[in-house]
């Protein structure tokens, strides 16, 4: 028991504990949250894999969808123009990104468009 508790004081000390647990992971950004016509979506993805972000508008329909295939892992920019997939200038209201990794939705945060 007293080598694990020593063990764990020296990686405290030394900072390699910090590394241990500080493990990269994806991440979503959004600016601005409140748009009119123009929304900058960053997505950070830690995998090889096919990376999505899905806009679903209040009733959980998709309106636009976003993707990129095989992936390395790294930072994307996504530029939304306020627009469904077929280019119709979307509603005023609050519509919900998903970015999803590997199958997988890592993140979901909320954008409100104004007109």
């Amino acid at each position: 028991m007293k080598r694990y508790l020593i063990l764990l004081i020296v990686l405290a000390i030394t900072g390699s504990l910090f590394s241990v647990f500080s493990e990269k992971t994806n991440s979503l950004d959004i600016f601005p949250y409140i748009a009119e016509d123009f929304v900058k979506i960053t997505v950070t993805s830690t995998e090889y894999s096919e990376i999505r972000l899905i806009i679903l508008n209040t009733n959980g329909e998709t309106v636009r969808t976003f993707s990129r295939n095989k992936s390395q892992p790294g930072v994307y920019t996504f530029d939304w123009d306020c627009k469904d997939d077929q280019g119709n200038i979307l509603p005023a209201g609050k519509y919900s990104v998903q970015f999803v990794v590997s199958e997988r939705m890592t993140h979901l945060t909320k954008v409100v468009i104004l007109k």
